[in-house]
């Protein structure tokens, strides 16, 4: 079984799903542990070894990121084996 990082994001917990570099920007994709529906995608830094996520700049960089994240689990997708 493989196990899953979560993270704690303003009082919500949320599994780690998946990390996309995409010009030189780390996306992190995260599902509500309470809610498996609802996600996110966070931008990943890390300043002085501290892990942060920050939100996205616009529509645009989402809907970017979201196209890179689908074309990577095509596979799924497209079988439906969500």
């Amino acid at each position: 079984m493989k196990e899953y990082d979560i993270v704690l994001i303003e009082g919500n917990e949320y599994i780690e799903v998946d990390r996309i570099n995409i010009e030189d920007n780390i996306y992190v994709y995260l599902t509500e542990l309470s809610n498996p529906d609802n996600f996110i995608i966070r931008k990943y830094l890390e300043v002085d070894g501290e892990e942060y996520f920050e939100g996205l700049e616009s529509n645009n960089e989402f809907d970017k990121v979201l196209t890179y994240f689908l074309k990577k689990h095509k596979d799924i997708f497209d079988n439906n084996k969500l």
